[in-house]
């Protein structure tokens, strides 16, 4: 045989070996996939109080027949039942007129900031099952006289959560949760 003949031959039978080694490495392949699944959590509060059977309620309480000097039980109790922990802040408002004001109420000054915008804040983070108290009772004065008498005001308590993770908090503030305006879900104690 010729040497160019050989020549040809040999590269067809090298290359005819590379086509069966190629084709054969097509057949060793792989893929993966994966799908990663993304749950948000979420910030849902509770706001009630203690009723006279001793359990809580979301209902606002009626007390009748108050005279000057009275104290009386309002604890209204917050609780996280959302799946993340939060903040917590609450804004008391009494009826226009009405003979007392936050004064009037024994607020946990040691566990709630009060804020420059009307807000007590709650000094810590709410994890998710626990709950905090604003304050256990009211104490009517007892320099009121008869222009009280027969009247009635409201004492409304407003609560709002947000979560605490990713969001700067600074309690040495006026006003601990920024100036930025927060849309917050609020739950509104129903008043009588």
């Amino acid at each position: 045989m010729n040497k160019k003949k050989l020549t040809t031959i040999v590269t067809a039978a090298v290359m005819g070996t590379m086509i069966v080694i190629g084709g054969t490495l097509a057949w060793f392949t792989d893929k993966g996939e994966t799908t990663n699944v993304v749950t948000f959590g979420n910030v849902d509060i509770k706001l009630e109080e203690t009723q006279k059977d001793g359990n809580l309620s979301e209902k606002g309480l009626k007390f009748e027949n108050i005279v000057p000097g009275d104290k009386f039980k309002k604890d209204p109790t917050i609780t996280n039942i959302g799946k993340n922990d939060c903040y917590i802040r609450a804004k008391i408002t009494f009826t226009e007129g009405a003979p007392i004001g936050a004064d009037s109420l024994d607020i946990k000054s040691a566990e709630w900031k009060k804020g420059s915008d009307g807000y007590y804040y709650y000094k810590g983070v709410v994890k998710n099952g626990m709950n905090v108290v604003l304050f256990n009772e009211v104490k009517i004065p007892g320099e009121l006289g008869n222009n009280v008498a027969d009247k009635t005001f409201n004492i409304k308590v407003d609560a709002e959560a947000i979560q605490s993770d990713n969001f700067e908090v600074n309690f040495e503030s006026d006003t601990p949760w920024g100036t930025t305006p927060i849309t917050a879900e609020t739950y509104k104690e129903p008043t009588k």
